[in-house]
């Protein structure tokens, strides 16, 4: 192929719109296509900038069992992982952590003494660099990281001396002005595990948050501090009820993985809007999704990743 043209017979901007197009599993191979793909595939990349990259961080030691501070970071454009810098601080599990913008922030969990942490961090895969955050107000063991409106929102979680008993509050870091807001109120029933919480990538007008509550999915406005109410939007599948991770896609469309009981087969989900169906959730259903074996598995943690 000519490095002159982008796709031979065809204008620019119309060559442009088909590498657009191109699958994210097809990008090594496009590539390596010309000098021109290469270059323009970059371009579309840098125009992303947070879309290239999946970061993978933290969890366990599979053979001990002890906390990592481990990274590792996934190139879409590349098609390869590399290991990016070490997590700072505490060894910490069961934190909060989403990405907004080019960060990712990681906030609470806790420590190898199962101290509960109100410490946070956020991560810079162009840079391969951690910066520190102030800490949060309080302490927040297994809370919950979701990105609203450009900011990144810890939900939940309780503090060292409260093991297990869930605070209903929720904490927002403003990247802008690199600071956390006032403490959010009543974001949840107080004693809810705010583990199923999640949020599809959203401006900061008409962002909602999704949750299980009472075997169905749920949603709030989440730019609402403390004053908006959950809504049912859908019953659970019967063999779907027993879920362990939820993902917001956007348009209304949520991916709900689990099963009909505990150590079930697992089954993955998603929620669409059918025709005639409206922001309030009416015609909507779940189809159940083909999952490869080798990730039919239990699920800890799923999100949403944009391409």
């Amino acid at each position: 192929m000519s490095d002159d043209e982008l796709i031979p017979g065809l204008p620019e901007e119309v060559a442009r719109e088909c590498l657009l197009r191109v699958g994210f599993d097809q990008l090594p191979s496009a590539r390596s296509t010309s000098r021109r793909w290469k270059a323009e595939l970059a371009a579309v990349a840098a125009c992303g900038g947070e879309r290239r990259r999946l970061v993978v961080v933290g969890g366990w030691d599979p053979e001990t069992w002890a906390p990592t501070d481990a990274v590792h970071v996934y190139d879409f454009l590349s098609g390869s992982w590399r290991r990016g810098a070490a997590m700072p601080g505490p060894r910490r599990s069961f934190f909060a952590c989403a990405a907004v913008g080019r960060w990712v922030f990681v906030a609470g969990g806790h420590d190898e003494e199962k101290n509960a942490l109100r410490s946070a961090v956020a991560y810079d895969a162009e840079a391969d660099a951690w910066v520190p955050l102030p800490d949060m107000a309080a302490e927040r063991d297994e809370a919950r990281g979701v990105c609203v409106g450009g900011r990144f929102v810890a939900v939940g979680g309780y503090p060292t001396e409260a093991q297990g008993r869930f605070a209903g509050s929720a904490e927002a870091f403003d990247p802008a002005a690199w600071a956390w807001g006032p403490v959010q109120e009543r974001v949840l029933d107080e004693g809810t595990c705010p583990r199923t919480c999640c949020a599809a990538p959203a401006p900061a007008a008409g962002a909602t948050m999704y949750m299980l509550r009472d075997g169905h999915l749920a949603a709030r406005d989440a730019t609402n501090n403390g004053g908006a109410a959950w809504r049912a939007v859908a019953s659970l599948p019967e063999d779907g009820r027993a879920v362990t991770a939820l993902a917001a896609i956007g348009d209304g469309r949520v991916v709900a993985i689990g099963a009909g009981s505990h150590g079930g087969e697992q089954a993955v989900y998603l929620l669409t809007t059918g025709e005639g169906g409206d922001k309030n959730g009416a015609a909507q259903s779940w189809a159940r999704a083909a999952a490869p074996p080798e990730f039919a598995g239990y699920v800890q943690a799923a999100c949403c990743v944009e391409v």
